[in-house]
């Protein structure tokens, strides 16, 4: 991931293992004491009434919010243009493949919706065309393959592929992967692909709200990407099928680059230079 991370941004929060090892090494107990002594806890038992108003709940949260500043760092993308990385990794039984191109969708833009259509019919379960073709129907070794969509006030919106091979599967696999991310690009999803997608929502929405701890988890992560809870749940089915077959194509065709993707092979792959060596 943090390779990938660098090949698209010159900035992100990505960091390498080596990276995470030094700090991690650096970390003494004074560090920790001097941590400890700096943070203020705040620790309250509420018993709250519906009959007493939001405000006196708002005040009381209000009179706790802590004054420390929140900071965020901004990712920077790097110009979109095709680069590949392949490297070794002893010992490892399989091998990781990853591709991603970054967009100029902004977090709050609607197209966000028709991309996440386009992003779940390639690659958001194993009924999607990633896993439905490349395991079902080729029969290769595939472990699991996905596409995701990555957005955030802090980057415009990014995409990922990300699969893992059995060895001897993975060349035919990350082929097979390229030229259908290709022909998603250029030609777009069909229209049963969209209805199904738009019907698909009620169970995960349904999931979603199955316990308190659901319900925090999505109200905290869309207050992260600063919109308001509610009102981005109440609008979302609507959202959702709004989304045209048209919008979707449309989008792809002027987003997506096939032929500038950023790869990252991990594993047991053939580099550059076992391929001219054995030519």
């Amino acid at each position: 991931k943090h390779i990938l991370m660098q090949q698209m941004f010159s900035t992100s929060p990505y960091i390498s293992i080596d990276e995470q090892v030094q700090h991690v090494n650096a970390v003494s107990m004074q560090n920790i004491h001097a941590m400890k002594n700096s943070l203020r806890s705040h620790v309250a038992a509420i018993t709250y009434s519906r009959d007493a108003g939001a405000d006196s709940l708002d005040k009381f949260v209000a009179r706790i919010q802590t004054t420390t500043p929140y900071e965020q760092l901004t990712w920077i993308p790097r110009p979109v243009e095709h680069n590949e990385h392949v490297q070794a990794t002893p010992g490892h039984a399989s091998n990781v493949f990853m591709v991603g191109q970054t967009t100029n969708i902004a977090y709050d833009d609607p197209k966000i919706y028709a991309l996440r259509a386009a992003v779940h019919i390639l690659g958001g379960g194993m009924s999607a065309r990633l896993m439905n073709t490349i395991r079902g129907k080729m029969g290769l070794g595939t472990y699991g393959i996905y596409a995701s969509m990555q957005r955030s006030p802090n980057h415009p919106c990014f995409i990922v592929v990300s699969g893992t091979f059995a060895p001897d599967a993975a060349e035919a696999g990350a082929e097979k992967t390229i030229a259908m991310i290709t022909d998603w690009a250029n030609n777009g999803i069909t229209q049963e692909e969209l209805d199904n997608w738009k019907t698909s929502h009620d169970g995960p929405r349904a999931i979603t709200l199955d316990n308190v701890q659901q319900i925090v988890s999505v109200h905290h992560s869309t207050n992260l990407i600063g919109k308001e809870p509610q009102e981005e749940w109440d609008a979302f089915e609507q959202r959702v099928q709004n989304v045209s077959l048209e919008q979707v194509n449309a989008l792809l065709r002027e987003h997506i680059q096939p032929t500038k993707l950023s790869i990252v092979k991990m594993g047991n792959w053939m580099s550059a230079d076992d391929l001219s060596d054995d030519e």
